[in-house]
């Protein structure tokens, strides 16, 4: 007789992982801080309607950040000309932005990370910096992916360390 409890079936997944080719982080918080500490980033815009997570995680790292409204298709309303250390955070809210989409807004505003928590399953697109997370998914206490084209090495990643504790407690 075959023992069961937990999350049924999850074992026969962990050779089957969707997404090999990408970093595995602990979360999206630290998905997004790896790509503020790879990038350089000194700023970061992010939506009001935003788990305040993020805005958490900026502060406690010294991450200056700035709200801004999205319109009632919850694309972003912002008129400004980002800096070379200023990043707009755009989250794909209800997986409802489709990939033209993206391209377009990474054509007006450069610098750009998309948020995909909500739409796992959307692939990546060539030079735009991704985050995904798997426990919205699947039956994961955590994890996320990262799509990007930077490294960080991981002797310079003992930050999330710290990062991965302060979750925990």
């Amino acid at each position: 007789m075959k023992e069961i409890g937990g999350y049924f079936g999850l074992e026969q997944l962990m050779s089957n992982e969707n997404y090999k080719d990408l970093i595995p982080l602990n979360n999206g918080r630290n998905a997004l801080l790896y790509l503020l500490k790879a990038r350089n980033i000194n700023k970061i815009y992010i939506p009001y309607c935003l788990v305040n997570v993020v805005s958490e995680m900026c502060s406690r790292n010294g991450y200056s950040f700035k709200y801004y409204n999205v319109d009632a298709a919850f694309m972003p309303i912002f008129n400004k000309t980002l800096a070379d250390e200023e990043y707009l955070f755009v989250v794909n809210y209800f997986g409802q932005l489709i990939n033209s989409k993206v391209l377009e807004l990474k054509d007006r505003f450069g610098q750009i990370i998309l948020d995909n928590v909500q739409a796992f399953f959307q692939k990546p697109l060539d030079g735009i910096d991704t985050i995904y997370s798997a426990y919205k998914y699947f039956g994961v206490s955590d994890g996320a992916y990262l799509s990007t084209d930077v490294t960080y090495s991981i002797d310079d990643m003992k930050f999330l360390v710290g990062e991965m504790r302060k979750c925990i407690n």
